[in-house]
């Protein structure tokens, strides 16, 4: 036996209030806001990248045969999975 259904609308509207349509359920884009995590830091402004560049490849330069061999390993995985 089946109840009957009733004609009322719905007390809750299923529609998307104005505003608040292809945002997330928190209704502001996420949970953190506007943004994400991201959109509340402020970052700073670039000054010298040619400069960071060069002391980060001297740091790695002491890691030149470990990266080496890292590379040589995801080649020959890559090249031994298309096999």
């Amino acid at each position: 036996m089946t109840t009957p259904q009733s004609n009322q609308p719905a007390t809750r509207s299923t529609m998307p209030q104005p505003g608040m349509m292809g945002r997330g359920p928190m209704g502001r884009g996420g949970p953190m806001g506007h943004g994400g995590p991201m959109g509340m830091m402020k970052g700073e402004k670039p000054r010298d990248f040619k400069g960071t560049v060069k002391k980060l490849i001297q740091y790695l330069g002491s890691y030149k045969l470990s990266i080496l061999v890292v590379w040589l390993f995801a080649i020959a995985s890559t090249v031994a999975a298309n096999f």
